[in-house]
C-alpha cells in the first residue's frame, strides 16, 4: 500500500536503507512462509480419508511434473466426483422459502 501511495522510488530508497541483519531476516522468514502455510492447510484437513488425496497429489505433482493448474482442476474433478457419487448420498435441499415459513406466500411477500 506504500508503494502505491508513495510510489515505488520512495520504496525502493527505505529498502535499501535497511540494515543488512533486516534484509537478511525478511529473506529468512519468506523462505519460511511456504512451509508453514502448507503445515497449516495440513493441520486443517489432515484425516485418515485425506491422507491419501494429500500424498498422490504431491507424487503427481513431483514424478510427472504437471503444472499446478492441470493438478487443481484434477483435483477439483475428483472431489466433485467423490461428493456427488457417495453411495446413500441423501437430497438435503430445502425446498420452501423463509417467506413460506413465515407465513406468507411469495406473491403475498412480494405485493406487501
Amino acid at each position: 500500500m506504500a508503494a502505491v501511495a508513495f510510489g515505488g522510488d520512495v520504496v525502493t530508497r527505505f529498502i535499501a536503507s535497511l540494515p543488512e541483519f533486516v534484509i537478511v531476516g525478511i529473506d529468512a522468514v519468506g523462505a519460511m512462509l511456504p512451509a508453514v502455510g502448507l503445515a497449516m492447510l495440513i493441520n486443517l484437513m489432515w484425516s485418515g480419508k485425506m491422507a491419501f488425496y494429500f500424498f498422490f497429489g504431491f507424487a503427481v505433482m513431483v514424478y510427472m511434473n504437471l503444472p499446478i493448474l492441470f493438478l487443481a482442476i484434477l483435483a477439483a474433478f475428483i472431489a466433485f466426483l467423490v461428493i456427488t457419487l457417495k453411495p446413500g448420498k441423501k437430497d438435503t435441499t430445502v425446498k420452501t422459502s423463509l417467506v413460506e415459513v413465515a407465513g406468507q406466500s411469495e406473491e403475498e411477500a412480494f405485493f406487501s
